[in-house]
């Protein structure tokens, strides 16, 4: 692990020598234990302070291939509230939708403007259950989700398919020239 590295003790050593690195069983308990504490009071704070949420729902395994659902709320400037293990019960939405009116309730129903999710049918199926408990809750389809499926179909076009592919021998050649390449990163 990295702190018992001689390489990771080294760089600190000759960094500042006066520097002790905490150990491996600190980082993992008391210092890890206040670090999340600070951070929950600060996502806590943040949330308990505005006066009108969204709530952002998107559902991906890790790296274990194990379904978890994650929670964003939207402020002034966005935190990620939570994650929930699905553990073995499927992205149906009956099941989504109990985990977003969960949150919803969590958070203060009367805080929460819109539920934003991706525009796969259980979501759909989700969100008419957020709508029946809260009513004046809008769910919405996440809009870069939307924009992304438009464009995948709109390059399965003949006609787009052919300027893809010559797009793609452009990037290619640019990218694989040094001069070039830079000049492109100037511009951006």
């Amino acid at each position: 692990m990295l702190p018992s590295n001689v390489y990771w003790k080294r760089f600190f050593n000759i960094l500042r020598p006066a520097y002790i690195p905490p150990t491996r069983h600190a980082l993992s308990t008391h210092l890890l234990d206040d670090e999340f504490n600070r951070v929950q009071t600060k996502v806590t704070d943040t949330i308990h302070t505005t006066d009108c949420i969204s709530v952002i729902s998107n559902g991906w395994p890790n790296i274990r291939g194990q379904g978890i659902n994650h929670f964003m709320v939207t402020t002034l400037q966005p935190v990620f509230y939570k994650s929930i293990d699905t553990k073995d019960n499927q992205h149906k939405g009956t099941y989504i939708g109990e985990q977003l009116k969960g949150v919803v309730k969590d958070l203060g129903p009367d805080k929460v403007c819109a539920a934003v999710t991706d525009n796969a049918q259980n979501m759909k199926a989700a969100w008419a259950q957020v709508e029946e408990a809260y009513p004046h809750v809008t769910s919405i389809g996440c809009a870069a989700h939307t924009l992304n499926l438009l464009l995948k179909d709109i390059k399965e076009l003949k006609t787009m398919h052919t300027q893809y592919k010559r797009a793609k021998v452009v990037v290619k050649y640019v990218k694989g020239k040094q001069v070039l390449s830079a000049i492109y990163h100037s511009k951006q």
